[in-house]
């Protein structure tokens, strides 16, 4: 309903997820010397947890890079689909839908190098049209409101 407290609230997860969480997920790699030549990311994870925790180390990690994955499938999905809806009503739901599962198939199947360059380009590309609106809305901006809500 207020869009300054929304703004509020995609700053405090960006700041969480991206400083704090990638920060101790950093100092648990650091500090169990799990860094070796030839591994990706995820098996480094993986294997500090394990080498910190134990077994129960490697389940969890495990099972919460899967809830991201998921949360973060579901979530774009939905994100995409109201800006559609938004941008064309409900006319071309169900084909963004085929798409949609189409390019999260491809994606389990295509190599994760190419699945992330993809996937920086996108979201590199999406930049572009959210600096425009906000040049666009900068005119509507009540500055006054939003120094002096509490």
């Amino acid at each position: 309903n207020d869009p300054y407290t929304q703004g509020m609230w995609g700053i405090f997860q960006v700041f969480t997820e991206t400083i704090v969480m990638c920060t101790l997920m950093a100092l648990c790699i650091l500090t169990t010397s799990c860094i070796e030549p030839g591994r990706d990311g995820i098996s480094i994870c993986v294997q500090a947890f394990k080498t910190a925790l134990g077994k129960p180390g490697e389940y969890f990690i495990c099972l919460s890079i899967f809830v991201f994955a998921f949360a973060t499938l579901i979530s774009w999905c939905y994100y995409g689909e109201k800006g559609l809806e938004y941008l064309t009503g409900q006319k071309y739901i169900k084909i963004y839908r085929i798409v949609y599962t189409l390019a999260a198939f491809l994606g389990c199947i295509l190599s994760i190098e190419l699945v992330w360059d993809i996937s920086d380009l996108i979201n590199g590309l999406m930049a572009i049209p959210n600096l425009i609106a906000l040049f666009m809305l900068g005119k509507h901006i009540k500055y006054e409101e939003i120094l002096l809500k509490k």
